[in-house]
């Protein structure tokens, strides 16, 4: 069985994670944390690159926010959920993503997965990191 993840909304206006992993089911319920500061969102801003998708996603800091810029959509900002993990609207619904980090503990990609896609893999450009 391939492994899937489900989005619920919960009755008090959060959400619910199904996670089918290995076969079974697990669901986490979301939790608001404090948000991340603008210093640690810079960790994760750059160019990130998915070659099976052909598309490009750039992430900035505005206002505050880390915000999801793409060519052809209008900007977007993402949402803290857990630690390296931000939740963002696309035209299809919410999906999830979880950024990964090497053992120096820098950001190198990300994951962003949809109850109706796998989880894709996004990774980070060299460009993106040469002046950080």
């Amino acid at each position: 069985m391939r492994d899937k993840y489900i989005f619920h909304s919960a009755k008090n206006g959060e959400f619910l994670l199904e996670a089918w992993e290995g076969g079974a089911a697990v669901v986490y319920e979301g939790v608001r944390g404090s948000a991340p500061e603008t210093a640690q969102l810079m960790d994760y801003t750059g160019s990130y690159v998915n070659d099976e998708l052909r598309a490009t996603w750039t992430l900035v800091v505005e206002n505050g926010k880390l915000t999801r810029q793409q060519w052809m959509t209008e900007d977007a900002e993402l949402e803290p959920a857990f630690p390296d993990g931000f939740m963002g609207d696309l035209s299809e619904g919410q999906f999830l993503m979880h950024f990964n980090r090497d053992p120096s503990g820098r950001v190198t990609s990300f994951d962003a997965a949809t109850d109706m896609v796998r989880p894709m893999r996004f990774v980070k450009s060299e460009a993106s990191t040469a002046t950080k």
